[in-house]
């Protein structure tokens, strides 16, 4: 399978996100946008970017959020 993003840290985060049950819906070809997390409670929806100006910083807020949800 091929990586979720092309950056390896939010890419990393992206698979961790899927092996805890979160769904990941890629965005169309045009915008900022790469795609989001979806919880499995249905309540968390996090906006993964694409080519965010920091990646190292969105990895770790993604990886922050998803820890943090508590939706089920």
């Amino acid at each position: 399978m091929p990586r979720p993003h092309t950056d390896k840290q939010i890419a990393d985060v992206i698979e961790a996100a899927l092996s805890s049950g979160w769904r990941y819906e890629k965005a169309g070809p045009r915008g900022r946008i790469h795609g989001r997390l979806l919880c499995g409670g249905g309540g968390c929806n996090l906006i993964v970017y694409g080519t965010p100006a920091d990646p190292d910083v969105h990895a770790k807020s993604l990886r922050g959020k998803v820890r943090r949800c508590d939706c089920g």
